[in-house]
C-alpha cells in the first residue's frame, strides 16, 4: 500500500471487476444477501464500512427502472 499520497496504488491490493464479482457469488452461497449486499456498497458505491451500515431504506433512492 502507499506510504505517501503520490505513490502509485499497486494493483495486487485492488480487487478487479472479474474476481470482486466472482466473490460476492461465492459470498452469496455462504453468507447470505445481507454480506453480499453490503460489500456490493464498499466496492460499486466506494463507500466506507460505517457509512453501508448507517443505510436505511428512507435514506435511498431507488430509481423505478435503469
Amino acid at each position: 500500500m502507499p506510504d505517501h499520497p503520490g505513490e502509485a496504488i499497486d494493483p495486487r491490493y485492488v480487487g478487479f471487476p472479474e474476481l470482486i464479482a466472482e466473490m460476492l457469488v461465492y459470498c452469496s452461497r455462504t453468507q447470505g444477501p445481507r454480506f453480499v449486499t453490503f460489500f456490493d456498497c464498499m466496492y460499486y458505491a466506494t463507500m466506507r464500512p460505517s457509512e453501508v451500515a448507517a443505510l436505511t431504506r428512507a435514506s435511498c433512492y431507488l430509481p423505478g427502472q435503469g
